[in-house]
């Protein structure tokens, strides 16, 4: 907080103004390497600042205040009793540039002045104007010192100088006493009103000597006849680029190559708009390369120093390509829009990584189709979209299944788990599209699972072969009679992409898309939004609880059987009692019954 007060009041202290009061050309046989400038340096409450040292700066900058600098120096003089200074410039002490070679015909030209009350260095801009006729006429010295002679005819335009009656600067008092100021005419008498004092620093008059000197802006004309080669000579290599080594301008410099419609820096055969060979081009953070639109400037590289890394940009999507014709994927290699990742696709749709399209694989036959539109099928590769170390499916896929993400209900009803798994069909069969291999299969139907488990089931968007024709695309028409309607979509596949277009029209003879390439096409079939998938996790998990029920009745029969081994060995012990007992009584029968005869 201190520290920003102490700034706060420096910057008061320094608050200054100029008044501006003449500039005119020094007085030479030859032409002048300077220009007169007077003003009254006065301190933030407008008072002049007396018999003081002061430190000022003046820029000069050709085009606007702020386009190039060309020239820059400072001076120290200092003020007298009414606060004025007077210095020349083009004389002070140099601090970049070379007053004499400024070429006047290329302005305007904007003077800038800076101020230090203290007589130190540390400015403060006070005041910028434009530099009107006055410092044209310095470059009557490259177009010859002949012409200046009709410059002068003009000076009768210094007449006007009687305007200055409006102002109250009357300062041009004092500049009458600086002699030059006799060339203005009329105003010379103004000197004595120098002798006023303070009035006379509020006189305006003197700007309007200023205005007597545009005569010789009409001089420019001739500056342009001559100033064809400006103030550098002509070089000798096309397309070299003026180089500034800080103390001349070297002509025929190969830093840069300019052809007149490619750039080249580092090659004088530039191929492209801006080609730089034998070196880096550096992105210093946080600054981008920006790529322009007409609409913004929304996509541009850059260094993102929040994670220490290159950030690509893009304002709808960012897309990396290749262009191999032979890649089935070139031209939409791998895109992120809206949050989404796709590869090949610009319009990822279908969760966070939207994968369309496939490489062969040596992992089995694969299916095609070809020119007549009957599809074939060969031994030895597959499509597959994405690829693990063992296929899709992979090594091991673990489930999210924590019960602290759970709200459990309840053990599973096994007995009806049972009953569900006896209604479910597993049927064989083979797939439409031979794309997908042509075994069979020996797996579940959505439809019939719907019907009896529906929570394993659930329905998305996707395309279905309903169609499965060769057709010719031309500017969106495909020759081809179908069932479509307006607004349905269709999966077309050509030979190096595919992609899913919107029917805009239909008619008799086939359909017209909105997305589209000319040539062959095979009309995959409609893009559908009831399309069923099943949950095998939950189908497997229903066999489980199928499968513990089957245990339990297991293990109750089990146990019946222990219990009818045990009753049976008890009857078989009855039996062999009852066995023993029909013996005996047989025996007693027949010895009843048998009679006895004596000899």
């Amino acid at each position: 907080m201190l520290i920003y007060f102490k700034q706060a009041f420096n910057h008061m202290k320094k608050i200054i103004s100029l008044t501006f009061l003449m500039a005119t050309l020094l007085s030479h046989a030859q032409a002048p390497e300077g220009i007169n400038y007077q003003a009254v340096v006065r301190d933030n409450l407008g008072t002049p600042i007396e018999n003081s040292l002061v430190s000022l700066k003046i820029a000069i900058y050709q085009s606007s205040t702020s386009g190039l600098l060309v020239f820059e120096e400072s001076f120290s003089p200092n003020t007298n009793s009414y606060g004025l200074v007077n210095f020349i410039i083009g004389q002070g002490n140099l601090i970049s540039g070379d007053f004499s070679i400024i070429d006047w015909a290329t302005g305007p030209y904007f003077i800038e002045i800076s101020a230090d009350i203290d007589g130190g260095s540390d400015f403060e801009v006070v005041g910028t104007q434009e530099l009107m006729s006055v410092p044209y006429a310095l470059y009557a010295k490259t177009a010859g010192n002949g012409p200046a002679g009709p410059q002068g005819d003009q000076g009768p335009q210094g007449d006007q100088g009687p305007q200055g009656i409006q102002g109250d600067q009357g300062p041009q008092g004092i500049q009458g006493d600086q002699g030059p100021q006799g060339i203005q005419g009329d105003q010379g008498p103004q000197g004595i009103q120098g002798d006023q004092g303070p009035q006379g620093i509020q006189g305006d008059q003197g700007p309007q000597g200023i205005q007597g000197d545009q005569g010789i802006q009409g001089v420019q004309g001739i500056q342009g006849v001559s100033g064809n080669d400006g103030l550098l000579p002509n070089g000798t290599a096309i397309g070299n680029t003026t180089f500034w080594d800080g103390t001349s301008w070297v002509i025929d410099d190969n830093n840069i190559f300019n052809s007149g419609g490619n750039v080249g820096i580092g090659t004088t055969s530039p191929s492209t708009k801006l080609e730089v060979s034998n070196g880096d081009i550096a992105i210093n953070s946080p600054f981008k390369y920006k790529v322009k639109d007409a609409i913004d400037g929304d996509n541009f590289l850059m260094y993102e120093p929040t994670v220490d890394g290159l950030r690509l940009n893009g304002y709808d999507a960012v897309f990396i390509t290749t262009n191999d014709p032979d890649n089935t994927t070139a031209g939409q290699d791998l895109v992120v829009r809206n949050g989404r990742v796709g590869i090949n696709t610009t319009t990822p749709s279908n969760g966070l990584l939207h994968v369309n399209g496939w490489y062969d694989g040596d992992n089995g036959a694969f299916g095609f189709y070809n020119s007549s539109g009957n599809p074939g099928t060969a031994a030895g590769v597959v499509d597959i979209s994405i690829y693990a170390t063992n296929r899709i499916h992979a090594s091991e896929f673990n489930a999210f299944s924590d019960e602290r993400i759970k709200n459990i209900i309840g053990q599973s009803n096994s007995e009806s788990d049972a009953q569900i798994i006896d209604k479910i069909i597993v049927t064989d069969y083979t797939m439409k599209d031979p794309r997908k291999g042509i075994k069979v299969y020996k797996k579940l139907i959505a439809q019939q699972v719907e019907e009896v488990f529906p929570n394993a089931v659930s329905i998305t968007t996707d395309v279905i072969p309903d169609i499965f024709k060769m057709a010719t695309s031309k500017a969106g028409f495909i020759d081809l009679k179908t069932k479509l309607t307006v607004g349905e979509k269709v999966k077309l596949i050509f030979e190096h992409s595919e992609f899913i277009s919107t029917v805009t029209e239909v008619s008799s003879k086939g359909f017209k898309v909105d997305k589209f390439k000319d040539g062959e096409v095979f009309v995959y079939g409609r893009q559908v939004d009831d399309f069923r998938t099943i949950d095998y996790e939950a189908i497997s998990m229903l066999n489980v609880s199928a499968t513990q029920e089957l245990l339990k009745r297991i293990s109750d029969l089990e146990k019946e059987n222990i219990s009818l081994k045990a009753k049976s060995s008890e009857l078989m012990g009855l039996k062999s009692k009852i066995e023993i007992l029909e013996r005996s009584v047989s025996l007693l029968l027949e010895e009843k019954n048998t009679v006895k005869i004596k000899p």
